[in-house]
């Protein structure tokens, strides 16, 4: 089985720290140091990567998508 991941940020303050995107369609942080990836509910304390070549209706489907996962984030703390 191949396991399909796409980096989608890095931590804000950790910069060894990815964040990845798995072919499941869940975020998990990817430590390459330690080759360990966890699932993780991204917040604000990570950047999040422009894709390239995302035209104008995709960056904006992609921060609604952002900004969906931040309030859900922010309604279960």
């Amino acid at each position: 089985m191949v396991n399909v991941f796409t980096v989608v940020g890095e931590h804000r303050h950790d910069h060894a720290r990815l964040l990845v995107l798995g072919a499941d369609g869940e975020y998990y942080d990817y430590l390459a140091t330690r080759q360990r990836l966890t699932p993780v509910d991204p917040d604000r304390e990570w950047r999040v990567f422009a894709r390239d070549g995302a035209d104008d209706a995709d960056r904006h489907l992609a921060r609604e998508d952002w900004s969906r996962a931040l309030v859900t984030d922010r309604q279960t703390r």
